[in-house]
C-alpha cells in the first residue's frame, strides 16, 4: 500500500500541553470530533504521540479505563439505558434492542462481539458505525481507550449522552473508507451491522488494515441474507432488507477475505443451515487466506 502524504500539525481544542495531538500523513475533507474538544475544520490525521501510547490507563480525556472492565465470569451485556439513546439517522435502529422479541434477536450481535473480543481485550479500540453509542458501555469493558467513527453529524449530542453515562470515547464524523487516523493506531476495530452500509468496501478494508497495529484484529458481525431471514425482518419491523442493504450483504465476506484471514467464526443460531442464520461473527487478521 502506498504511503500517504504528510500533513501539518492538527490543533485539538481542549488538549493539554503535556498530551499533544499531532498530525500524521494525509488529509481528508472536513470531519467533526467530540471527546477532547472540537477539531478545527480541514481535519488531518489524528496521531497519538509516544507518551500517549505509553500512558495507557492514565489519560483524563477520551479514555475508558481498565477499572471499568467487568470481573471474570458470566458477562452481562451492558448497553446504554433506553433513555440515553438518540436517533442519529434513518438506518439507526438502536431502539430495536429494547423491544420484546426483536430486542433479544438484535442483542445477539453484541454478544457475538464480546465473545470474539473478550479473550484478547484491546488497548485501543475503534468502533465503525457507532450510531447512538448503544454498544459503547460493553466495548468500554474490553479496552483502555475507546474511539468511534460514523458518517452522521451528531458526534456532540451523542458524546454528551455518553458522558452522562460516565463514558468518554473520542468520536469522529468520518467514513470507514477515509479514516482520520495515522497508521497502526488501533489494536482492534469493531463493526456491528455496519459494513453492509459501506459503498466502497474495498477502500474501507484498506483503511482498516492501515489503522490496525501489527497483529490487530477486525471483529465484524454480519446479518443473514436468506429469504426467510428477510421475511422475519419485515414481519418484526416492517423494514425491507433490500431497501437498506441492496446487494451489499452478499459481497461483504468475499471482499473481507481478499484482505483478511479468518481467525475465528461464530454463527447464530449455532445449528441449522444458512437459510436460518441470523448473524455471523468473524474475528479477522490482516493477510488474505
Amino acid at each position: 500500500m502506498s504511503s500517504l502524504p504528510r500533513a501539518p500539525r492538527l490543533a485539538v481544542h481542549g488538549a493539554t500541553p503535556s498530551r499533544p495531538s499531532e498530525a500524521g500523513a494525509g488529509r481528508y475533507p472536513r470531519r467533526h470530533h467530540h471527546g477532547v474538544g472540537a477539531v478545527q475544520s480541514g481535519m488531518r490525521l489524528v496521531q497519538l504521540d509516544s507518551a500517549q501510547h505509553n500512558r495507557g490507563n492514565r489519560f483524563s480525556h477520551g479514555v475508558i479505563r481498565r477499572s471499568l472492565r467487568m470481573p471474570k465470569g458470566p458477562r452481562e451485556l451492558r448497553l446504554l439505558p433506553r433513555s440515553a439513546v438518540l436517533k442519529t439517522g434513518g438506518v439507526d435502529h438502536a431502539d430495536w434492542n429494547y423491544r420484546p422479541i426483536l430486542g433479544s434477536i438484535s442483542r445477539i450481535r453484541f454478544k457475538l462481539v464480546v465473545s470474539l473480543l473478550e479473550e484478547r481485550p484491546a488497548r485501543r479500540l475503534l468502533e465503525i458505525g457507532y450510531g447512538s453509542g448503544v454498544f459503547m458501555p460493553a466495548l468500554a469493558t474490553l479496552c483502555d481507550e475507546l474511539y468511534g467513527i460514523d458518517v452522521h453529524r451528531m458526534t456532540a449530542p451523542v458524546g454528551a449522552s455518553l458522558a452522562r453515562c460516565n463514558l468518554q470515547p473520542r468520536l469522529f464524523c468520518a467514513s470507514a473508507a477515509a479514516m482520520p487516523f495515522v497508521s497502526q493506531t488501533f489494536n482492534a476495530v469493531v463493526a456491528v451491522s455496519a459494513l453492509e452500509f459501506v459503498i466502497d468496501l474495498e477502500a474501507a478494508c484498506r483503511e482498516i488494515q492501515r489503522v490496525l497495529t501489527p497483529g490487530g484484529a477486525l471483529v465484524v458481525v454480519l446479518p443473514g441474507h436468506s429469504a426467510l431471514v428477510d421475511m422475519g425482518l419485515r414481519l418484526l419491523t416492517g423494514k425491507s432488507a433490500t431497501d437498506d442493504f441492496e446487494d451489499r450483504r452478499e459481497k461483504i465476506i468475499p471482499t473481507l477475505l481478499r484482505h483478511f484471514r479468518v481467525e475465528r467464526q461464530l454463527v447464530r443460531p449455532a445449528v441449522g443451515n444458512a437459510m436460518f442464520r441470523l448473524y455471523t461473527g468473524l474475528r479477522l487478521r490482516s493477510g488474505a487466506r
